[in-house]
């Protein structure tokens, strides 16, 4: 399968992860329209291709001693990041931030079981 392909299914399925977190996921919201929705989808795909890859080099140590689970806080900072670059996504509180984030964390695990 080809790189761009690749790039497009990550960012639709992100894309699609936002509007689900949105529907499901009291306290996460998303107001913009389709174009938005696939920005927002592209910032976390780079968020996580590019972002997380560099976060985890620097945040080594942490990740050691909690036995992994400071990837979790590496994800929520992602997320939080492009909360932060997208004003028509909204999260409210900490709880939306962790329920998303565990939504996101799923599908692109998911992504990359299947080498996407």
């Amino acid at each position: 399968m080809g790189l761009i392909l690749k790039i497009i299914i990550t960012i639709a399925a992100n894309s699609l992860a936002v509007y689900i977190a949105s529907l499901y996921i009291p306290g996460f919201t998303f107001t913009g329209n389709w174009l938005m929705l696939a920005t927002t989808g592209f910032f976390l795909a780079v968020g996580h291709s590019i972002v997380r890859p560099i976060l985890k080099i620097l945040t080594f140590p942490l990740i050691i001693i909690t036995f992994g689970l400071f990837n979790f806080v590496i994800n929520i900072i992602i997320i939080w990041g492009v909360h932060m670059l997208v004003p028509e996504l909204g999260i409210q509180g900490i709880l939306p931030l962790i329920e998303a984030t565990l939504l996101f964390s799923v599908t692109n695990a998911m992504l990359h079981l299947f080498r996407l």
